[in-house]
């Protein structure tokens, strides 16, 4: 069945022609199911499709898209591509730095000057920031959100750091989008780990937490409050008032159907649980159970 649609996603390319917006809004719709199925390949080939001749908006959504499906098959290398190629189409360009760590790069260090300057002492001011309706600017921040993931995952810290930076900075000049909140999570933990500065990166952890809190995207609180949980808080406060925080990411991803969520709390729980010192027996057992 797979290698007939292949057969025939493959003529269609060879055919070639125009292309009205529906049919490529189809195509790209029509890859993402192919992706989510696990048909790969299938997905691939509808995706070079749709991206041979998509323009403007309908462009941005398929390499959001890309994005998604190779992250999903860890092909960390592939989504930067795809994830670099939609943020240029969207007018953001990220430096290509090759410091020997993110202590030492000049870009970092310039991008939180920039963020000092615009927000100053006040984190909780920006409660009142603004909603954007811009699709663009969410779609700058997903792009980003999904940088963050493919560089963190395949060390390359400058640059996922760098993606979170500018997370933050768009939200603060752009307006909220839904994963604003990530963003300024992310940018607590990267405050944290990199300057030192816990109290600061603390608040805008909080700061994050609460504007997910607002939001009506379950999967989208998830991520945040299990990144709050797992690298904001664990730095910031004990090991084991992360728990509850947890516990809810995973509730959230659970019903949603994030299951790459549901995968990392389990995990990163699980290692916090034995680090505060809950007994090795049950909590074994417990996990095994997750993972069966």
């Amino acid at each position: 069945c797979c290698l007939e649609q292949l057969a025939r996603l493959q003529v269609d390319r060879a055919q070639g022609g125009a292309w009205a917006p529906e049919r490529i809004e189809l195509e790209i719709e029509r890859a993402v199911n192919h992706s989510l199925a696990a048909e790969f390949d299938l997905a691939d080939v509808a995706f070079e499709q749709a991206l041979e001749r998509a323009q403007g908006k309908l462009r941005t959504q398929a390499h959001r898209a890309l994005s998604d499906h190779y992250l999903l098959q860890g092909r960390f290398d592939a989504a930067l591509t795809a994830q670099l190629a939609g943020l240029r189409a969207l007018g953001v360009t990220l430096p290509d730095d090759h410091s020997p760590d993110a202590g030492t790069s000049p870009h970092l260090r310039a991008a939180f000057d920039e963020l000092r300057a615009l927000v100053g002492d006040d984190v909780e001011a920006l409660l009142k920031l603004r909603t954007s309706a811009d699709p663009d600017q969410a779609a700058r921040l997903h792009l980003l959100y999904g940088m963050f993931l493919a560089a963190y995952l395949s060390g390359r810290s400058i640059q996922a750091f760098l993606a979170v930076t500018q997370m933050a900075r768009l939200s603060v000049t752009g307006g909220l989008a839904p994963l604003s909140s990530y963003g300024f999570v992310a940018y607590g933990m990267v405050l944290t780990l990199v300057r030192g500065e816990f109290s600061r990166g603390r608040r805008f952890g909080d700061l994050g937490v609460r504007i997910a809190q607002r939001l009506d995207d379950a999967s989208v609180r998830a991520r945040a409050m299990f990144l709050f949980a797992a690298d904001v808080h664990n730095w910031t406060g004990p090991i084991g008032e992360s728990l509850p925080w947890y516990d809810r990411a995973r509730g959230l991803a659970t019903r949603v159907g994030d299951w790459l969520t549901v995968g990392y709390v389990i995990m990163q729980s699980g290692s916090d649980r034995l680090t505060s010192g809950e007994p090795l027996a049950p909590l074994y057992e417990e996990l095994e159970r997750d993972l069966g």
